[in-house]
């Protein structure tokens, strides 16, 4: 087994306990280009609300965030893509980090 393999496997294990649990979502994603009247894929995500970031340099000053996680093997997010989960729309604005199961991004409401 790949390590692409045993990850999505281990996290699609993870989340379907965090939804039963009421700790993560069903969301819909929808890429940047789509054209209108395109259906949105639906996917699971974690939101995680005033997420405290800070920057490279030497300075220790946090900036606070909503970030969304999404899954790799539903979706392949991208700048620019919306999410919605529970009618909120979110705008993907930055890859804060990513591996062969998820991905991690910074968030603005759209």
């Amino acid at each position: 087994m790949s390590q692409q393999t045993a990850l999505r496997a281990l996290d699609a294990k993870i989340m379907a306990g965090l939804k039963g649990a009421g700790l993560a979502d069903s969301a819909t994603f929808l890429a940047k280009d789509a054209v209108v009247g395109t259906v949105p894929t639906p996917c699971d995500a974690y939101v995680d609300r005033d997420v405290r970031l800070y920057g490279d340099d030497e300075a220790d000053v946090a900036t606070v965030h909503t970030v969304v996680t999404l899954f790799r093997s539903q979706v392949e997010p991208h700048r620019g893509a919306r999410v919605t989960v529970e009618g909120e729309t979110f705008l993907l604005e930055g890859e804060l980090t990513k591996d062969e199961s998820r991905a991690r991004w910074a968030v603005v409401a759209a």
